[in-house]
């Protein structure tokens, strides 16, 4: 493609195809293929594959739940299922072109599950125990200049997320805060610390 302009031809432009960050189209994909995901995990829990948590006898049945950057989905602590789950997953990702992270994602367990199935359900789904969280600051261009990852190996999830949480902060003060982008939630911490007003964390 070229630019014309007062009857001369400036140059070429590339043409391409994909989205940018902050795309305004990307909030109405991100809600269709998330509805497709939740039809599929139904669709399969209809048929026995994928069984939910109920909050009570005549509660009605808990397959997922779907946030913003957040995927949680409830299952029974056995292999089957658990396999289940992950071939729903795969099945998605074939369809959509999407992919999940094993190093991103975390397992939760109720418990009465014993030490042994947790740990081969672990391997299943996810690639590490610990928690993961990324730091990136940019300069006033907005161009990258620092990427650090933290990666906790402590087998107990709450103790993983504050050694990273911590970790990070220190990187984001050693930067500069003006210098780091940060998740909203992670923003609303770091605000409430810099007032030290305990009350903002609540």
């Amino acid at each position: 493609m070229e630019l014309l302009l007062n009857g001369n031809v400036f140059g070429q432009i590339p043409m391409g195809r994909g989205l940018r960050q902050g795309d305004p189209i990307s909030p109405f994909l991100f809600i269709i293929l998330m509805e497709l995901l939740s039809k599929m995990l139904l669709k399969w829990e209809r048929n026995g594959k994928i069984n939910g948590v109920k909050l009570g006898r005549q509660a009605p049945s808990i397959t997922h739940l779907l946030f913003v950057d957040n995927l949680l989905i409830f299952c029974q602590a056995n292999m089957d299922e658990v396999k289940n789950v992950y071939r729903c997953l795969q099945l998605f990702c074939k369809w959509t072109g999407q992919a999940f992270n094993k190093e991103k994602s975390g397992c939760f367990f109720s418990r009465n599950v014993t030490p042994k199935r947790t740990l081969d359900i672990k391997r299943c789904l996810v690639k590490r125990n610990g928690s993961w969280l990324a730091m990136v600051a940019r300069d006033v261009s907005g161009k990258v200049i620092h990427v650090q990852a933290f990666k906790s190996l402590s087998n107990i999830l709450e103790v993983a997320e504050l050694e990273a949480i911590g970790k990070a902060l220190r990187v984001a003060k050693d930067q500069g805060w003006s210098k780091v982008i940060m998740e909203f939630d992670a923003q609303i911490v770091v605000h409430a610390l810099n007032r030290n007003d305990r009350l903002s964390l609540h």
